[in-house]
Parts: structure tokens; C-alpha cells; sequence
């Protein structure tokens, strides 16, 4: 941001504070100005990204004691929620997996076995970049994934040279949407689900589940998924082909399997099958206090025992969590504590009471989708969503339908940034190879945000049905 700008945006949050809450406009009373006001504040700062995310999430810690809108108690229950732990358990084991390089064995076991055609290296990558997404953060992902892509482009031979740029155009893409898409499929995959799943536990006190989210959300990714490699497939040449042994000679570099990695495994591969048998595991044996977040920490303080050579180090250890983005989590509470805010000043059932009650349910569904589809282009997922939450509950209990009618299609579509690098960091970090120009990326990210669009409402509006 220009120093012009970022000084404009410092000043005009604190100051639209400041003027919302003397004017009062709208009717309010004063508290629930103060409570408009911040918001308004907070949503700035965050879309502009003047400060960092997690910095502006600490400013309801500050302002909302201050106007009597909540206590510290109340704010420590936001900041300290449940779902904050689930992703933290979450982000320990994504780290295992990076320091043991376990996910760069999976990553190139897989593209051993997909095929040396042009869409089976198209496919192999994106279903690679699909698969460690569900787990490992987006921008992680894609970081890892560009380096193994590009070599494979240079050894990649073709008819033509416009074959070949035909190629890596597409493989950039193809790990860059693969990379968001895939974070939609589970409960950790990015940030924007457990921002929905802390409101709704927040707000219902029952929460999604992690098999839960999963046999609902995978599927929509899965579907997702295919729609832009079969988008991303299209005209490309049959005539360029991988080095058939890229892979094998990569994977005989690394050497075998090592215990470290097989460790990690075992461990990644229990956690993941705790979440997804949780429900009928708790059934069985009566264990009711064994929640999803319970298991993520269980894995997550594994990793920080379990030796990764017999009378070595652990897994992992407390200096690898340097690179956690602790900012996001911060974030989660911050707009808890917001929500907070805005349920005591009683301002989230004045807006419930002024809306028209007129609307068809398929309207507010399509508009959620679109909000969440094309407005995450322009504005972070995070913030998107963390600011949206609000008014789609008072819009929920204004129409008297269940709150995941209309905030699933939301946060679905906040992970369908398909067309600009600025949008999200995966689009970024492949637009900086300089192998994919941002036109191209506006052209083909246009087609797979329609689809997303349409396939997102159809599955959210069938679920609205079936409640």
C-alpha cells in the first residue's frame, strides 16, 4: 500500500469510530453506534490490510471494555474458543509434515503413478496439490508445488513452443486452483471454515464436526475439482510428454522412506482417522469429552513426543511453529469477540427485525454464493467472511431458517478466487514464475467462478431443502 494511502486508512478507522458513534445515524442508541462504528473500523483495516490481520483483530480487546459492550470475561471465551485450538492442532501436524518432507514424498508418489500425457501431468499435479491442500495451508501448498512444476516443464519435450507454453500456463493454474479448492474440503483446510464453524458454535453452541464438515464439503470440492481440469485440459497438445522417470528419480533421490517419515505418517494417518470415526467412536465408548479439537491437540502434542529416530529429537519441535501464522488465529477470536459485541448492543436483531420478509429462500441462497464467489476477488476470505457472519445470522432469525442455509454458501465461495493474483496467495505465487500472465488467469478463473457459483448454490439450496 502507498504511504499515502496507508496513512489515509490508519486515521480514517478510529476517526469513522468516533463519527459513527457521536451522530448516532439510522436511529441507534449510542451503544449500538459504537459497536456500527468498530465494525466499521475493524472492516477497513482488514480489507485495506493496513496493520496485519491478527493486529486488527486485538482491537474489540481494547474498545469493547472501554464502552461498557463486554467484559474481559466474555472476550477471553472469543479469544480462547474451541475451534481457535482445533486449527492450532491442526497447524502442528501440517508442520510435521513439512519438516519431515513427508508431504513431498506423498506429492511425488503420486505423480509417479498418474502418467507422463500432458493431462496426466496436468491431473497428477492438480489432484497432488488437492490432496495436501485438504491438510496443509493453501499458500503452503502452492509454495511447494511451483518448484516441482517448473522442473518438470524443463524436462517436458513438445512439438511446438507454443505447446509448451500452452502447458505451463495451464499446470501453474491447475496447482493454483487446486490449491483453494481443496482447502474447502475438510474443517482445517483454510482459515474461512473454522471461522463459519466458531460462529456457529458460538452463536448455536453446536458447531459442525469435522466428519461432518468433511461429507459435506468434500464432495462440492471434489466436483469442484474435476470441473477445472476438465476446464484447464482443454486443446492441450498430446504431443508433449513428461520424462517418464521425473518422479522415480526424484523419489530415488530422496532414498527410502525414512523412520521420521514413517512416524509422521502413522501419526497423521490416526489423527485423520479419529476425526472422520469420532462420532461413533464417542458412541461406542461413552468418551463424550473426545471433541474434535481434543483429537487435533492430541495429534498436534504427539508430534512434540514421539521421537523421529530412536533417542532423537521429536518430530517436531517448538522452533519449527515459528512459521505457524499465529495472526489467523488471532483473527478467529477477534471476530468472535466482534459478534459479541454486536449480540449485547442488541444491534444484530434490529437489522433481523427491518429486513423484508418476502424474499425466496433461493434469493438469499444465491446472493450468499455470489458474495462469497466474486466479492472474495477483492477482499480476504478472512475478513470476508469474519465480517459477513453477523448479518447473515440476524438475516437467518429474520426469515426464521437455520443459519447454515445461508452461511455455507458463503463460506464456500469465499475459497473460489479463481481470477485475480491479488485475490489469493496461491493465484500470486504462480503469477510470479512469470509463466501465466494475470489476462490469462482473468479468462480461465472467470469460467471456473460461474461454475462454482451455479454448482455451490445447487448443493446449498438441496441442503436447505433436505433441513
Amino acid at each position: 500500500m502507498q504511504p499515502n494511502l496507508r496513512t489515509i486508512s490508519l486515521l480514517l478507522g478510529p476517526l469513522l469510530f468516533i463519527g459513527v458513534s457521536a451522530r448516532m445515524p439510522l436511529g441507534l442508541d449510542l451503544q449500538q453506534s459504537r459497536i456500527l462504528g468498530l465494525s466499521l473500523w475493524m472492516l477497513l483495516w482488514w480489507f485495506t490490510e493496513v496493520i496485519p490481520l491478527g493486529a486488527t483483530a486485538l482491537l474489540p480487546l481494547v474498545v469493547l471494555p472501554a464502552t461498557g459492550l463486554a467484559t474481559e470475561a466474555d472476550l477471553a471465551k472469543a479469544y480462547g474458543d474451541k475451534m481457535i485450538f482445533l486449527f492450532l492442532g491442526g497447524f502442528f501436524l501440517a508442520e510435521m509434515l513439512e519438516k519431515t518432507e513427508l508431504h513431498k514424498r506423498l506429492a511425488l508418489s503420486i505423480l509417479d503413478k498418474t502418467g507422463t500425457s500432458s493431462r496426466a501431468i496436468l491431473g497428477g499435479f492438480m489432484l497432488t496439490t488437492f490432496f495436501l491442500s485438504l491438510w496443509i495451508s493453501n499458500t503452503a501448498t502452492a509454495v511447494m508445488m511451483l518448484p516441482l512444476a517448473l522442473s518438470v516443464l524443463q524436462t517436458t519435450q513438445s512439438s511446438s513452443d507454443s505447446a509448451s507454453q500452452l502447458l505451463s500456463e495451464r499446470l501453474l493454474l491447475g496447482i493454483a486452483f487446486s490449491a483453494s479448492i481443496g482447502g474447502i474440503g475438510t474443517l482445517i483446510g483454510t482459515p474461512p471454515n473454522l471461522v463459519y464453524a466458531g460462529f456457529v458454535e458460538k452463536m448455536t453452541g453446536n458447531g459442525p464436526t469435522f466428519a461432518g464438515w468433511f461429507f459435506l464439503a468434500f464432495p462440492t470440492a471434489l466436483v469442484l475439482g474435476v470441473a477445472a481440469f476438465l476446464l484447464l485440459s482443454r486443446g492441450l497438445s498430446r504431443n508433449t510428454s513428461l520424462s517418464k522417470d521425473f518422479a522415480k528419480s526424484a523419489l530415488d533421490e530422496m532414498g527410502p522412506t525414512s523412520i521420521a517419515q514413517q512416524r509422521a505418517l502413522l501419526l497423521f494417518g490416526a489423527t485423520v482417522s479419529l476425526w472422520i470415526f469420532r462420532v461413533p467412536l464417542v458412541e461406542f465408548t461413552g468418551w463424550t469429552w473426545l471433541s474434535d479439537t481434543i483429537v487435533a491437540l492430541i495429534g498436534g502434542l504427539l508430534a512434540f513426543i514421539i521421537p523421529s529416530v530412536p533417542s532423537g529429537p521429536p518430530l517436531l519441535e517448538w522452533y519449527d511453529t515459528r512459521k505457524i501464522p499465529w495472526g489467523i488465529l488471532l483473527l478467529f477470536g477477534g471476530g468472535l469477540a466482534l459478534a459479541t459485541g454486536l449480540e449485547n448492543s442488541g444491534l444484530t436483531s434490529l437489522f433481523a427485525q427491518s429486513v423484508s420478509k418476502d424474499w425466496p429462500l433461493w434469493t438469499m441462497i444465491l446472493a450468499s454464493t455470489i458474495a462469497g464467489v466474486w466479492l472474495t476477488e477483492f477482499l480476504s476470505n478472512m475478513a470476508l467472511v469474519t465480517a459477513f457472519m453477523p448479518v447473515l445470522w440476524s438475516l437467518s432469525q429474520a426469515f426464521g431458517i437455520p443459519f447454515e442455509v445461508i452461511g455455507l454458501p458463503l463460506t464456500l465461495g469465499a475459497s473460489c478466487a479463481f481470477m485475480l493474483p491479488m485475490a489469493t496467495p496461491p493465484n500470486a505465487i504462480v503469477i510470479s514464475s512469470g509463466h501465466v500472465t494475470v489476462r490469462t488467469m482473468a479468462k480461465q478463473g472467470f469460467y471456473l467462478n460461474l461454475f462454482s457459483t451455479f454448482w455451490i448454490f445447487l448443493v446449498c439450496y438441496a441442503y436447505a431443502l433436505a433441513k
